[in-house]
């Protein structure tokens, strides 16, 4: 059995010992996921000194306001740099970064993204009651999806007729913990609507630890828990949705390689 966790945080410990942890739990495989220029740069030294590590590049929506996305030009050649990401929309908050300026460097990030022939990695979060910040992202990943874009909805936590909608254009799905809280069970929805092929997990780590760890601090190593929720709510054998949601991360993030050691 082994596992890929395609979005993590680097966070606490040595990166040896984060890897290692992981890695006895049966996550072999890690994409370290950037926010802003300083965790991107960390994700990078990280993937350089971690062997089945790879790193995206990129600007959480929150970060937007002093985003300079022409300053991640460097990242996206390296060899370990697999996507673009995160990047997206969040409305979630009102006093979070004008919606305009989110969205001005979330398109600065796909167009890198179709540049570099590279996958993003997308972060889509909206107000209660609301759906402006799914219809936007829509709309720019629908253009993106027609000039030869592929994604991931990171942590996607929106409703039936936006997960249609999303994989309509081709997007992966990324599940993380909630698929295991107790108020999970519109996540846990999704997960049943969504094609086998299309599936990825993730951490999201430090975040989002899965039940029985919640307000703990997320590590990859918990991935094994969010996967084996999985394996009981699709009626799956754990080893069989492993294997599956590893080959799809390595079918999206294809400058990954899975014999790399």
């Amino acid at each position: 059995m082994t596992l890929f966790d395609t979005h993590t945080h680097f966070d606490g410990l040595s990166p040896a010992d984060f890897y290692e942890e992981g890695r006895i739990a049966g996550v072999n495989y890690l994409l370290v996921a950037g926010s802003d220029y300083a965790t991107t740069r960390e994700a990078e030294i990280f993937s350089e000194h971690i062997p089945n590590s790879w790193f995206s590049a990129g600007v959480h929506p929150h970060d937007a306001r002093d985003a300079a996305p022409d300053t991640f030009d460097a990242f996206f050649p390296h060899k370990k740099n697999v996507a673009v990401g995160e990047i997206g929309l969040d409305y979630y908050y009102d006093f979070h970064e004008e919606r305009e300026k989110q969205i001005s460097v979330f398109k600065s990030f796909i167009d890198k993204a179709l540049e570099h022939n590279l996958p993003a990695v997308i972060h889509c979060r909206d107000k209660d009651g609301s759906q402006k910040a799914y219809e936007d992202a829509h709309e720019i990943l629908r253009d993106f999806s027609k000039s030869g874009g592929k994604f991931v909805m990171h942590c996607f936590a929106g409703d039936e007729f936006w997960l249609e909608k999303f994989l309509s254009i081709g997007s992966y799905i990324g599940f993380a913990g909630i698929l295991t809280f107790p108020k999970g069970e519109n996540v846990r929805a999704l997960l049943r609507k969504t094609p086998l092929e299309r599936i990825l997990f993730e951490t999201d780590s430090p975040y989002l630890a899965p039940a029985p760890f919640r307000g703990k601090k997320n590590h990859p190593a918990l991935l094994v828990h969010t996967v084996k929720k999985a394996a009981e709510i699709l009626s799956s054998e754990f080893e069989t949705l492993a294997e599956i949601s590893t080959r799809n991360a390595f079918t999206l993030f294809k400058k990954a390689s899975r014999d790399e050691i």
